[in-house]
């Protein structure tokens, strides 16, 4: 199978360990110029699947049928804690052949009568054997951003100030400076704010992954960035001093492969 997937993001190796061939394309300022180069690429590619992350281009992607010679299907992949658009537009619920949700949360925000509307399930991490097997409870947790969910920071901030006598929060990403500046007053007020650092913008993810023990959710649905983070082996907790994230609720499309292919037979047929 040959997917052509419109995406500035890397693409994960293990697309290519299960037989999948993946090729890769940015989209461009102009919906007309991102059109045209998916068009080129899938002539040149053979690609059976254009796989997109948003409605600007998936007006693109069905655009693109009428130029290209060849026949392919389009994917829509909504990446998670997207906000529902206020309408789709007619041609992109013609045009578009499937939808892919990472959480049934996620794919209730958007209309039911979208075709083949499929939440694609978790897939096994071992999250939860690699937690059982730490000797002694995390006490480096990693919260990363981008900071938009306020109540979510806000409770580990709270969390971390409760915890036992060693406990840290590494806060990396930045947000909107009015809210994410509220939460640093915040975390200066707590009985102890010296357990709170900081990292804004300035980090390296594989350096803060070597330095902590856990990360904390960010957000409702699991980002793409903290799916990366566990399959290097840190264990996901919803909250500080609260239970790893099962694996049913472990949502994100890059990994599923094999739901995938069963996603594109359903196309065919």
């Amino acid at each position: 199978m040959k997917i052509l997937r419109v995406t500035k993001n890397e693409i994960p190796q293990i697309w290519a360990d299960k037989g999948i061939l993946v090729e890769r394309i940015s989209s461009s300022w102009l919906s007309a110029f991102t059109a045209a180069k998916i068009a080129r690429a899938v002539d040149k590619s053979g690609c059976e699947i254009v796989e997109i992350y948003n409605l600007t281009d998936a007006m693109a992607a069905v655009s693109s049928r009428k130029i290209a010679r060849s026949r392919f299907a389009i994917v829509c992949s909504i990446p998670a804690n997207t906000e529902a658009p206020k309408g789709i537009p007619t041609e992109i619920r013609r045009g578009v052949d499937a939808w892919a949700f990472t959480s049934q949360e996620s794919a209730a925000d958007f209309p039911s009568d979208l075709k083949n509307k499929t939440v694609i399930p978790a897939t096994h991490f071992g999250i939860k054997e690699l937690a059982e097997l730490k000797s002694i409870a995390p006490r480096k947790y990693l919260f990363v951003g981008p900071l938009t969910d306020f109540d979510r920071l806000k409770q580990a901030i709270a969390d971390t100030d409760c915890a036992p006598d060693g406990t840290a929060l590494r806060i990396c990403g930045t947000g909107k400076a009015r809210y994410v500046m509220a939460e640093v007053r915040h975390a200066r007020g707590i009985e102890h704010p010296e357990r709170i650092e900081w990292a804004g913008a300035d980090y390296d993810l594989g350096n803060e992954i070597t330095r902590a023990d856990a990360v904390i959710k960010s957000h409702r649905d699991i980002t793409d960035t903290e799916a990366y983070i566990m399959s290097r082996g840190l264990p996901l907790y919803d909250r500080i001093g609260g239970e790893t994230i099962s694996e049913r609720e472990q949502h994100t499309p890059c990994f599923h492969v094999e739901q995938f292919k069963r996603l594109y037979n359903l196309i065919r047929q």
